[in-house]
């Protein structure tokens, strides 16, 4: 005997309602588009020199994007303002490990060579991931992280 029980869709987690604040991110990450589509996979790179000098200027406009996002006026409730604020601050560490990551390429033996993002306390996820898990739950594509490093 198979029994089913269906409680209904849930909400993704820090769904925003404010799609004005949401469209105005996804119009901000979509001038960076350009940058980071023309970056090649890691899988196309030849060398972690190579990997690091590419990532640098990339970081670099994936800070500026950032900052235009934080530029933004903030959501209407202060529990989706809250959540767009954890969000950049994911997104300033996950920076922050770029860096990290690109400095370590030029160095074989540094500690992050393998590693390139921090690991979270709200479920063990990388950085990465509920970045995206963000951007994808509010309609905002652009805002994913580049997927250049693989």
């Amino acid at each position: 005997m198979y029994l089913s029980i269906f409680e209904g869709r849930v909400e993704p987690r820090d769904r925003l309602d404010d799609t004005s604040w949401t469209e105005a991110a996804e119009a901000t990450c979509a001038t960076s588009g350009p940058v980071f589509e023309s970056l090649p996979f890691a899988s196309e790179i030849d060398s972690p020199l190579e990997r690091a000098e590419i990532l640098d200027p990339a970081t670099d406009e994936l800070d500026q994007m950032i900052d235009r996002l934080d530029r933004l006026n903030p959501p209407d409730t202060d529990e989706e303002a809250a959540a767009v604020e954890r969000w950049l601050a994911d997104y300033r560490i996950f920076v922050t490990d770029r860096r990290e990551y690109a400095d370590a390429q030029r160095d074989p033996n540094a500690e992050r060579f393998d590693q390139p993002f921090s690991v979270t306390d709200r479920g063990g996820y990388q950085l990465d991931v509920l970045i995206d898990d963000f951007a994808r739950v509010n309609f905002m594509e652009s805002c994913e992280t580049p997927d250049d490093l693989g």
